[in-house]
């Protein structure tokens, strides 16, 4: 839904940049989802009206109003949403039931519930920083080089060699790393797939056919110690200090009270009451019965009537149903 995702110039017509076509982000706005005096990142005001103009627009097409198009197309997204996930579950042979659904993003939150619900899942957890997660895990991770060669190797030939040069082609594409990985494909002669195992520089052949037994055992519930292998690539990873670790992240420091009123919201059952908390000030344990907005510096999250959700000691949001 909407007219470009990510990235899009000039956005939601509610952002106030000329934009003129309906976004899933009006959609949440009309509906009461998010707060019409929401500051998206503490700057961005939002504008309810050119939300409402933009959705009463497309609405006037098929004899819609701007609320009942801001439903048809919340109902839409997540049954996209809904198709995406079972294309990446069911139809590989994974079971949603067995699993529940972690949402991100300045939105996750507002369709978590309803989408996890239409699926059977168990429940929903939102993190904490979920509206900044992404980058947030582009600072925790470790910046890596990778470095490759296709090699053609048995027992007996030179294994250090090309192994030492594939590393030391690793850490000059990241001189700064603190730690250098090999990592060897290795297969039984004549199959068609590999295995990855480690290796450390002087462990020999003996070690590595080991690994790869027991490795080529635990992944494919066999192994052929008798039978000959063959190392096909040779893989160097190359990793360096995050720019940010887990002990330097702040905690949350829970300040004021966490209820913030309460709206009215429009859901696919109708208009209904919703209260309204500030995640920052809520405290671990806390516990919210829907239907309720959670709402954040950069992310809004909706718990629908019938779900309830706690407050872990991670920070992260429970919802159950």
């Amino acid at each position: 839904m909407g007219p470009v995702s990510a990235g899009a110039d000039p956005g939601p017509a509610a952002y106030g940049r000329g934009g003129t076509e309906p976004t899933v982000t009006d959609a949440d706005l009309v509906l009461g989802l998010i707060g019409a005096r929401t500051r998206f990142g503490g700057s961005l005001d939002l504008h309810a009206g050119a939300a409402e103009v933009a959705l009463a627009r497309i609405g006037d097409r098929v004899g819609l109003d701007a609320s009942s198009s801001a439903r048809g197309i919340v109902t839409v997204v997540e049954s996209h949403m809904e198709r995406a996930i079972r294309r990446v579950s069911v139809e590989e042979g994974a079971d949603p039931r067995d699993a529940v659904l972690v949402a991100f993003g300045g939105a996750g939150g507002l369709h978590a519930s309803a989408l996890a619900r239409r699926l059977d899942m168990a429940g929903v957890v939102i993190p904490a920083h979920a509206g900044v997660f992404s980058a947030f895990g582009m600072l925790l991770a470790p910046p890596r080089a990778d470095a490759a060669r296709s090699v053609l190797l048995g027992p007996g030939e030179d294994l250090d060699g090309p192994s030492r040069d594939v590393a030391t082609a690793a850490r000059q594409a990241m001189p700064s790393a603190t730690v250098v990985d090999l990592v060897m494909d290795v297969r039984y002669r004549g199959q068609s797939h590999e295995t990855s195992v480690p290796y450390r520089l002087g462990e020999g052949w003996a070690m590595l056919a080991e690994r790869f037994h027991d490795a080529h055992r635990r992944r494919n519930g066999f192994d052929r110690p008798a039978d000959p292998i063959e190392l096909v690539t040779i893989r160097a990873e190359a990793t360096g200090t995050p720019a940010v670790t887990w002990g330097e992240v702040p905690h949350v420091v829970e300040l004021g009270d966490p209820a913030r009123g309460s709206r009215q919201v429009m859901t696919v059952g109708g208009e209904e009451s919703a209260s309204v908390w500030w995640r920052p000030s809520l405290p671990t344990g806390w516990e919210i019965l829907g239907p309720a907005v959670v709402e954040e510096p950069e992310a809004t999250s909706f718990v629908g009537a019938g779900e309830r959700l706690i407050v872990h000691e991670s920070g992260a949001l429970e919802v159950t149903w």
